[in-house]
């Protein structure tokens, strides 16, 4: 919901609530029937508010996320748009930790993604073949880090070079390539 709804539902409800309130004085409700009104609705107010699993605010782990060493490395390296594989759905973790490297993402958190977005991904989650090798050199792509856990045996295979590895992920460029065209990511000034 909208954030103007969600300021008329909590009106109506404080609305509600003083109503109750004022009925509870006008009919003559002893104080321990209105601290229990007053309880259950503390009550109803703290079970709508709790994270549900399978929701935006339910978190599964650390918050914030740990820092990773791959973005202090990252950090250091001259400007250019990266992706991350393997591809989630809703990847806000990732966003959190472009605060850290600073560097344009292809993939991460939106509300609404880019009308190609969903086929460019189905395509760059399989980094070796022809086809994602191409799309990443047209979209301008510098960095691809790979999460460890989803690299295949052996790291990327050439056009790729590894630039960087720890325990938690890898980084590679196609060749070495230099500093790509910002013009797709709309970065004024980019060198």
């Amino acid at each position: 919901m909208g954030v103007f709804a969600d300021l008329a539902l909590t009106v109506l409800a404080a609305a509600a609530v003083a109503d109750g309130l004022r009925r509870c004085r006008t009919r003559g409700a002893l104080p321990w029937q209105r601290g229990l009104g007053a309880a259950f609705l503390s009550a109803l107010i703290l079970a709508e508010n709790v994270p549900r699993a399978g929701t935006y605010f339910a978190r599964s782990g650390p918050y914030p996320p740990p820092a990773r060493a791959v973005d202090t490395w990252l950090r250091a390296q001259p400007p250019g748009p990266l992706v991350e594989l393997p591809f989630a759905e809703m990847d806000a973790t990732r966003m959190w930790f472009q605060t850290r490297h600073r560097h344009p993402m292809f993939n991460g958190y939106a509300t609404f993604p880019p009308p190609r977005y969903n086929a460019e991904a189905g395509t760059l989650s399989h980094p070796q073949t022809p086809e994602a090798v191409s799309l990443l050199r047209s979209l301008g792509i510098r960095y691809v880090v790979i999460d460890q856990g989803a690299a295949p045996a052996g790291g990327l295979k050439p056009p790729y070079l590894r630039l960087y590895a720890d325990a938690q992920a890898a980084v590679y460029s196609l060749d070495g390539q230099g500093v790509p065209s910002f013009a797709r990511f709309g970065i004024a000034g980019a060198p």
